[in-house]
């Protein structure tokens, strides 16, 4: 494998001919969703995301043509990660308040495995109102969100738990309990774990019991 050295000694790969290209763009998206949660849009560079990610910039080019097609990539994946858990979670639930505890109990999971994830989706809300590119670019995270909560909702009216003049509350309390669990709690565990038990007991205080709850 081709290595070259940086002026700190440090090993910069360049992109040898026997390098996998997924490996390679998994490795980028992994180092480019940290440097963009914890720098932001505007200060993150496709040069300090190589760097991190012990690449060179026209790796990273290569693969990217631009910042902002990078972060479109990222914002994809990172989504792309956190649904398809949910939706594995929810797969086997048979009520809507049994299907919101598996999937803020895998929201926990995920974010002690990997707190990127939550960490770059909060911060692409703030970045999408900041710089008119990304609010022209990025898909609306809302339609994903509540296209994935009608399921669990779908399963809560024909369960019982949700009469059909009651679901809008219904919607409206999760979408505002999921974006502020991601937002202003999952960068401490013990606070998020605190903030997902009384998300919990809400939720409960909001549908009717099923005949087997």
């Amino acid at each position: 494998m081709a290595v070259a050295s940086t002026a700190t000694g440090r090993a910069r790969i360049g992109r040898p001919p026997d390098t996998d290209p997924a490996d390679t763009r998994r490795r980028i998206l992994d180092v480019a969703r940290h440097e963009f949660a914890h720098s932001g849009y505007a200060a993150a560079t496709n040069r300090s995301i190589a760097a991190a990610a012990g690449l060179t910039t026209g790796a990273v080019y290569h693969h990217y043509s631009s910042k902002a097609e990078l972060y479109l990539a990222v914002h994809a994946d990172a989504h792309d990660l956190v649904y398809e858990r949910f939706r594995l979670a929810v797969l086997d639930g048979s009520s809507f308040v049994e299907m919101v505890d598996a999937m803020l109990d895998v929201a926990a999971d995920m974010n002690d495995a990997d707190p990127t994830l939550a960490a770059f989706i909060a911060a692409a809300r703030v970045d999408r109102r900041r710089h008119t590119e990304l609010a022209e670019l990025l898909p609306d995270d809302r339609v994903r969100r509540a296209r994935f909560f009608r399921t669990l909702l779908d399963v809560g009216a024909r369960a019982g738990e949700i009469p059909a003049g009651e679901r809008p509350q219904v919607e409206a309390f999760l979408h505002a309990a999921v974006v502020g669990l991601n937002d202003g709690a999952s960068d401490d565990a013990v606070r998020q774990r605190a903030t997902i038990a009384a998300i919990k007991a809400a939720v409960r205080g909001l549908v009717h019991p099923t005949p087997h709850g």
